[in-house]
């Protein structure tokens, strides 16, 4: 055995390990690392340019930027009382702070979601140095976080998930995994805060409730030869969950001025109701198919591998497995909601991987992550930004799919704030037990695409003096253009491929002189006073 390497042992299998200059003699991360981290992950949030998917705005900066700046798009969920309020809350902050130090409103945010994934990368290490035992397999999990695909392109963005992934994280790191993290009051105390943090996770998202019930009966179960600790720290874990549920729910009714607490909506909504649906279901085998391997990208056999050798008596495997099994039988899916198990799946591929392994798979990823978070959908960021810094955009409208860009939160001009118009997509919530299905209703995105030339005709509100649709539409309404006198004034390159036809091509905006409507600030358009000069359209 060489000099200066120690043996440490991990499932009876021998693991070498050699200090670095990355971690300490203890095992925990160096401080110099821990602030290279940090800095990665802020620069890494300035520095993506691409849109996602609009939860990233919508959930977050667009409702906070509607209670500090009176105003922003406030989509059915909020007016619903559906989701928590403490992301609008620390967004609202940190507009304000931004406006305290005089700096661009978005920085401190930005900031914010870059120091939330650095906590997730940090914390990945950490768990995996507890669950391991082995310094190697830390480093090589901590590796995978950083040169993860989704972690750069989505990891920084202001969605529930990414705070539900470095929630996570913390509170598995905290949570008592042996009844030896169970016998001082040090060990009682972290029990209290990682109580604390999976309350407020949960508070964010509901659905991270069913994570805390496996890892309670993990607990009883280690627990099961002492009857004295599994009464102290039942009556430990009911006080808290039982005062921290209430003080969360008392502020989320008080936010939303309503009698019932978002975990109360939501439970009716998405059980009851079903809503969910109403934005697309998917087949039982969703996650096995597209949500891990967008999660997981070159990492997916390796991480599959790990957690195939790890087997039924590990704990990381029956996470993963349990969790996935109660989100498949949830009819809405996407890849984000297992985000929260992502740091899991790092630590099952690192027991099976190598350092040559991880640098071929590490390049990989970068052109990946590269591309995704410079590229692919970035019109729909830049035309934003141009209506923001256009002050000769008096009114415009949004010719396309509901959410398709960010809003008022980025536009941030207080002189749009009534003359912005899009397409909306708000499903049906029915006050009772019994309403027509979601799958039955066609909201106004829908009607429009339907036949976009006579929902223009029979909606003139939406031909403002500037238009911004996808390229994919303009062979339907350029005739119409034409008769109304628009003309081709931005295009802004989107995107080389889409899933959704309706968002293909450049992202275009059109425009036409103002009329004395226009100037004048009317809100809802008269076709015979805007367009005086247009005898109407010849098809």
């Amino acid at each position: 055995m060489a000099k200066g390497r120690r043996i440490e042992k991990k499932d009876s299998v021998a693991v070498p390990v050699q200090k670095d200059s990355q971690t300490r003699s203890d095992g925990n991360l160096a401080v110099r690392t821990v602030w290279l981290i940090i800095a990665f992950r802020v620069v890494n949030a300035f520095l993506i340019k691409t849109f996602f998917q609009p939860d990233e705005y919508f959930q977050s900066w667009e409702k906070a930027h509607n209670d500090v700046f009176g105003y922003g798009q406030v989509t059915w969920e909020w007016k619903s009382s559906v989701r928590t309020s403490l992301v609008p809350l620390v967004f609202g902050g940190l507009f304000r702070l931004a406006n305290l130090l005089h700096i661009n409103y978005m920085v401190p945010g930005k900031v914010f979601c870059g120091l939330v994934a650095a906590t997730g990368d940090i914390y990945t290490y950490k768990l995996a140095l507890k669950l391991t035992k082995s310094r190697q397999v830390a480093q090589l999990a901590f590796w995978a976080s950083l040169a993860s695909v989704f972690n750069f392109y989505a990891g920084t963005r202001a969605f529930s998930n990414t705070f539900e992934m470095a929630l996570t994280a913390v509170s598995l790191y905290l949570w008592p995994m042996t009844a030896d993290n169970l016998q001082t009051n040090g060990d009682l105390s972290r029990f209290v805060g990682t109580l604390i943090l999976a309350n407020v996770t949960v508070l964010l998202r509901p659905t991270n409730a069913a994570l805390w019930i496996i890892m309670y009966l993990h607990l009883m179960w280690i627990l099961r030869k002492d009857l004295i600790k599994i009464l102290a720290f039942n009556w430990v874990s009911c006080v808290m969950v039982l005062v921290l549920q209430v003080a969360g729910n008392g502020l989320d009714m008080f936010y939303h001025k309503s009698w019932i607490p978002p975990i109360g909506m939501f439970l009716y909504i998405n059980g009851m109701v079903n809503v969910s649906s109403f934005y697309g279901e998917m087949p039982w085998y969703f996650y096995f198919v597209s949500g891990f391997p967008m999660l997981l990208m070159a990492f997916l056999p390796f991480a599959a591998y790990g957690l195939y050798r790890l087997g039924p008596k590990s704990l990381i495997f029956n996470i993963v497995l349990s969790q996935t099994a109660i989100f498949s039988f949830v009819a809405h899916k996407e890849a984000r909601f297992l985000y929260f198990l992502l740091p899991l799946l790092h630590i099952a591929m690192a027991t099976k991987v190598n350092k040559k392994i991880m640098k071929i798979l590490t390049l990989i990823n970068i052109p990946i992550a590269l591309y995704l978070s410079f590229f692919h959908q970035r019109g729909v960021i830049s035309v934003v930004n141009y209506i923001s810094g256009n002050k000769d955009i008096v009114k415009a409208s949004f010719l396309m799919p509901c959410h398709s860009t960010p809003m008022h939160a980025h536009i941030h001009r207080d002189d749009l704030r009534d003359h912005i118009t899009s397409l909306s997509c708000e499903p049906v919530i029915p006050l009772g037990l019994f309403s027509v299905p979601n799958g039955q209703y066609d909201d106004e995105a829908d009607l429009f695409y339907q036949n976009p030339v006579e929902f223009l005709q029979a909606n003139p509100r939406f031909l403002a003096p500037h238009i911004v649709f996808f390229e994919a539409l303009r062979p339907t309404i350029q005739p119409l253009l034409e008769v109304y006198g628009y003309t081709l004034e931005k295009s802004f390159f989107n995107s080389h491929f889409h899933e959704d036809k309706r968002r293909r091509g450049d992202v275009l905006v059109y425009s036409r002189p103002l009329t004395t409507a226009d100037l004048m600030g009317y809100s809802d358009y008269d076709e015979d006073v805007i367009f005086e000069n247009v005898d109407g359209y010849l098809s």
